[in-house]
C-alpha cells in the first residue's frame, strides 16, 4: 500500500511525498522525476537495465516513459520518499 501526501504543486510540477509500504511493479509516468529517500526502508529500484540502491547520498532521477520499479526489503517496514 502507498499513500501519497501532496505537498506542492507550481508550474513545474508536483511535489509530494510518498509512504510506500508494498514493492512497485515496472511502470512508466508521462513526466520525469526525482526520487528521494527520506526515511524508514530504502529498497531498491531498477531503472530501465540499471539497479539503484536508495539511501543517504544517493537518489534517483527518471525521464519521461523510462520503465521502472522498486523493490522494497523483505521484512516490509515502509519508507518515506
Amino acid at each position: 500500500m502507498t499513500e501519497a501526501i501532496r505537498l506542492y504543486w507550481g508550474r513545474f510540477g508536483h511535489v509530494s511525498i510518498l509512504n510506500v509500504a508494498s514493492d512497485f511493479v515496472t511502470h512508466a509516468h508521462v513526466e520525469a522525476h526525482l526520487i528521494i529517500w527520506l526515511e524508514g526502508t530504502a529498497g531498491e529500484m531498477t531503472i530501465g537495465r540499471e539497479t539503484v540502491r536508495l539511501g543517504p547520498g544517493t537518489a534517483a532521477g527518471i525521464n519521461s516513459f523510462q520503465p521502472h520499479s522498486h523493490v522494497l526489503s523483505q521484512n516490509g517496514t515502509p519508507g518515506l520518499f
